[in-house]
């Protein structure tokens, strides 16, 4: 299995069942149970132990536009169709928090100026020296 990072509000159940047969039937019951509202505050997920190479969703999509009010459309655009499809269970997204980007572009002239340049490496005899003077 793969193991989950330290998480107090998570917790994994673990089923053994004697065949192929008796899991079918413990799997959908209990996604029965589930909607209908056995545990409305809690988010359940029913799946089957994989083994081998594992991934937590076995389809998944990637947009990839510059435009991110673009790509959200897109995205919401694509989850409602996966979300109408009868075989998909749980379409959701994995968008994460959008989080701004910093892009550094140093100006050459200015750093030669203070004495650095991009091929010194930091400790290297030239810039040591200058340090001890």
């Amino acid at each position: 299995m793969a193991p989950e990072l330290p998480d107090p509000a998570f917790a994994k159940m673990v089923v053994l069942t004697k065949d192929a047969g008796t899991r079918e039937v413990v799997r959908n019951r209990m996604r029965e149970a589930i909607a209908e509202g056995l545990v409305p505050e809690a988010y359940v997920r029913v799946t089957q132990l994989v083994f081998g190479p594992y991934t937590p969703f076995p389809v998944e999509f990637r947009v990839i536009r510059r435009n991110a009010d673009e790509l959200a459309r897109i995205f919401e655009e694509a989850l409602s169709v996966m979300r109408l499809a009868l075989d998909v269970r749980q379409a959701n997204r994995d968008w994460g928090s959008r989080s701004p980007t910093l892009r550094f572009v140093l100006d050459q002239d200015r750093l030669r100026l203070i004495g650095l340049s991009p091929t010194e490496r930091p400790g290297s005899s030239s810039s040591s020296s200058r340090a001890s003077t």
